[in-house]
C-alpha cells in the first residue's frame, strides 16, 4: 500500500517537473508583447535616445526627422504647423502621431487618417492627452509622407498609402515611457 502511494506521489512530481520544464522552454521563445524597448509594430524602430527636457544643440538624433531624444518642452502645435525638432519631439513624447507632408495644403487622404484614427482634426485637449494625429511640415522632408511616433518612423510614397492609418492607430498614445 505504501509503495503504491509513493509511486503515485512520485508520478505526480515527475509530471509537474515535466510541465515546469516545458514552460521554461516555451516561455523563452515567447514573442508576445512588444519587446524590451517597445519596438515591435509597424514602421521602422530607432534606438531610443531619451526624453530629457534640455536644449540639444549639435545633438545627433538617430533618425531624420527625430523620433526621440533631448528637446526643449514646447507647446504642441496644431494642424498645418511647421514643426521644429523641439515641437515634434514634444508631440511624440506625449503620445501624439505626427504626419509630415510637403509644403502646401494638407492632403485630403491625411485628413481621412485623422478622422479614422483620432476622430477628426487635432485639438488642444487631444494633443495634451497624446491622442491626436497632427498634420504638419518639417524642413527637409518630402516628397511623400513621413509618419512619426515615439521611436518609430514610416515613410509613405503618398498620402493615400494604406500603411499610414494602421501605423497611426497602433502607436497613438504610446509616447515616451517616462511620459506615462
Amino acid at each position: 500500500m505504501l509503495r503504491k502511494v509513493l509511486i503515485g506521489v512520485l508520478s505526480v512530481l515527475l509530471g509537474l517537473a515535466g510541465i515546469f520544464v516545458l514552460l521554461l522552454v516555451f516561455s523563452g521563445r515567447d514573442k508576445a508583447g512588444v519587446g524590451a524597448e517597445g519596438n515591435a509594430g509597424p514602421g521602422r524602430a530607432f534606438p531610443l535616445q531619451g526624453a530629457e527636457h534640455r536644449a540639444a544643440p549639435g545633438f545627433r538624433y538617430s533618425s531624420f526627422p527625430p523620433t526621440s531624444g533631448p528637446h526643449r518642452a514646447v507647446p504642441i502645435p496644431g494642424d498645418g504647423a511647421h514643426f521644429t525638432a523641439d515641437s515634434l519631439l514634444s508631440a511624440l513624447e506625449a503620445g501624439d502621431i505626427v504626419l509630415l507632408f510637403p509644403p502646401g495644403p494638407a492632403p485630403a487622404a491625411l485628413r481621412g487618417v485623422q478622422a479614422t484614427v483620432a476622430g477628426g482634426p487635432s485639438t488642444p485637449a487631444l494633443r495634451a492627452d497624446g491622442q491626436a494625429v497632427i498634420l504638419g511640415t518639417y524642413r527637409g522632408t518630402g516628397p511623400g509622407v513621413v509618419a512619426l511616433a515615439w521611436g518609430h518612423l514610416l515613410l509613405a510614397r503618398s498620402a493615400a498609402e494604406p500603411t499610414l492609418a494602421p501605423f497611426a492607430d497602433f502607436w497613438l498614445g504610446a509616447g515616451a515611457p517616462a511620459a506615462k
